[in-house]
C-alpha cells in the first residue's frame, strides 16, 4: 500500500520556455550568419522551400530545414544523443519530392562524391508523380500518419485509402531475411517468394529487405532449379543494385560479384 501524499519524484525543470525560445532564437541567428555567405541564387533556391507549420520560435531558416531536410545515410555528430546528431541535407529539387507510402522513387546520399541522388524503384508513367517516403514504411497506416503530422498532412495514397488489407499485408513482411538452414530449399523459395510478392504488392521496392529478399532468392533459384525464374529475379536485381549500392555492405557485394552482378 502506498501512503496518501507520498512524494514518488521530485525533479528540476532543465528548461524553462524563455531558455527554449532563446535556444531556437541563437540558432536562428547561426543559420542567419551562415545563410549571408551563400551565393545569392543558392540563397534564393533555400528561399523558395516552403517552411514548416509548426507552432514554435523556430525561425524562416529552421522552419525550412526542419520540412525539407533529408536524412545524409550516416553521418552523425557524435558529440550529441537524440534525432539532433543526425545531419540532413538541403535539395533544391530533391526536397520538393513529396511523400507516398508506395514510393516509386528513392533517395539516397552517396558518400564518396558528398551528393544527394534520387532514382525510380519501379517503373514510373508518363505524367505520374515522382514521390518518395519520409517516414518508415514497414508500420501500419496509423502509426506513419502520425509520423507525417509534423508535415501537416494527411497521406492519401493506396495503401492508406485502404488501409485494411494493406496493414494485413504489411504486418506478414518480415523486417529482415533470415535464413534457415534447417528448412528444405523448397519451402525456402516458396517463403521467400511470398515475401517478395508482399513487397511489391505493397508498393515497398524502396526497402533494403526486398533488396535482401531478391539476392537470397537468386541462390535458392539455382539450389532448387528454377532456372526461368532465376534469370527473372537476375533480370530485377540488375535494376536494383544501383539503388542500394552506396550503403551496401561488404558482405552483400561479394554476393553480387560471386554472382557475377
Amino acid at each position: 500500500m502506498v501512503p496518501r501524499c507520498l512524494l514518488f519524484i521530485d525533479t528540476l525543470q532543465l528548461a524553462t520556455q524563455a531558455q527554449k525560445v532563446q535556444a531556437l532564437v541563437e540558432r536562428e541567428d547561426l543559420l542567419q550568419s551562415l545563410f549571408r555567405r551563400m551565393l545569392p541564387e543558392r540563397c534564393a533556391a533555400l528561399w523558395a522551400l516552403q517552411p514548416s507549420t509548426d507552432r514554435d520560435e523556430s525561425g524562416p531558416i529552421m522552419k525550412r530545414i526542419r520540412k525539407n531536410g533529408l536524412d545524409m545515410a550516416e553521418y552523425t555528430f557524435s558529440a550529441i544523443n537524440g534525432p539532433d546528431k543526425q545531419y540532413i541535407a538541403l535539395n533544391e529539387d530533391i526536397s520538393r519530392a513529396n511523400h507516398s507510402c508506395r514510393p516509386n522513387a528513392k533517395y539516397t546520399f552517396h558518400r564518396p562524391s558528398f551528393s544527394s541522388r534520387l532514382r525510380a524503384v519501379r517503373d514510373i508513367k508518363a505524367g505520374e508523380e515522382i514521390c518518395i517516403s519520409y517516414v518508415p514504411l514497414n508500420g501500419p497506416c496509423a502509426q506513419r500518419q502520425g509520423h507525417l503530422a509534423p508535415y501537416g498532412f494527411n497521406c492519401s495514397c493506396a495503401a492508406c485509402a485502404d488501409h485494411t488489407v494493406s496493414d494485413e499485408r504489411r504486418a506478414r513482411i518480415s523486417i529482415s531475411v533470415v535464413e534457415d538452414e534447417k528448412v528444405p530449399k523448397r519451402q525456402e523459395f516458396e517463403r521467400i517468394s511470398e515475401q517478395i510478392e508482399l513487397l511489391q504488392r505493397e508498393g515497398l521496392e524502396c526497402l533494403p529487405v526486398y533488396f535482401n529478399n531478391i539476392l537470397y532468392m537468386l541462390r535458392l533459384c539455382a539450389q532448387v532449379g528454377e532456372w526461368a525464374k532465376l534469370s527473372t529475379y537476375n533480370e530485377k536485381m540488375m535494376g536494383l543494385s544501383p539503388l542500394f549500392s552506396d550503403g551496401m555492405d561488404e558482405e552483400q557485394a561479394e554476393q553480387l560479384a560471386f554472382l557475377g552482378l
